[in-house]
């Protein structure tokens, strides 16, 4: 579980193919020191697992679904990336619920400077406006952030002067390809007004409350 809070970011030093996907190797700066294998990180929103240390360099292995879902395969050895270590318990929450399992991916249209905050306008495809709302959460290449508006499938959001500059959004560019994460509350919600009736009885349909269900299961 991690907050979108973005702790650091990272040069990717190698990026190399295997029998299931890649394996990606990443150079943190500042480098990490309590890193251990098997610890999950955030790698522009993606939840991946540390199994290997190699110096201040760490690698990890990307599955064909995230490779599927994300924009790893567009990266360079050079790039940056965005990275957080996952939340600690009982530390402050300060971004949002961020799981780290990618939706799919967007393109930024536009990049408007408004002051020393920048705007930046993403089409995110239809599939994934179903999850956004204006005022609500979502994570960019692993970030929290706030949808200032919504329009179709294009999403707006400020980015301030520090997300810019501890993020990669500093240089990103209009055309450029970024990670995308819904807020995962949206997700259940829309599960739970769809309803699931797979074990309910014929008589009783889930969406059919009333007092006399309330009283047959005893909550009157």
């Amino acid at each position: 579980m991690f907050t979108g809070l973005i702790d650091r970011t990272g040069i990717l030093q190698a990026l190399e193919p295997t029998a299931s996907g890649l394996e990606l190797t990443i150079l943190a700066s500042p480098p990490y020191d309590q890193l251990v294998l098997g610890e999950s990180i955030a790698v522009n929103g993606m939840c991946l697992t540390v199994t290997k240390i190699k110096g201040h360099a760490f690698s990890a292995d990307v599955s064909r679904e995230s490779i599927h879902r994300s924009n790893i395969a567009q990266l360079s050895r050079g790039d940056a990336v965005n990275l957080e270590r996952a939340m600690a318990m009982g530390g402050r929450f300060g971004g949002h619920i961020v799981s780290g399992h990618l939706d799919g991916t967007g393109q930024i249209v536009a990049i408007v400077p408004d002051g020393q905050v920048k705007l930046f306008s993403l089409d995110i495809g239809s599939d994934m406006t179903r999850w956004v709302v204006e005022k609500g959460s979502i994570a960019i290449d692993g970030i929290s952030l706030t949808l200032a508006k919504v329009e179709g499938t294009i999403i707006t959001i400020a980015v301030i002067p520090h997300s810019l500059q501890a993020t990669t959004l500093e240089k990103a560019t209009i055309g450029q390809t970024v990670n995308i994460e819904c807020d995962i509350l949206a997700k259940y919600v829309e599960k739970m007004l769809a309803g699931n009736t797979s074990d309910a009885q014929p008589d009783a349909p889930a969406d059919q409350i009333d007092l006399d269900f309330l009283a047959q299961h005893g909550y009157l």
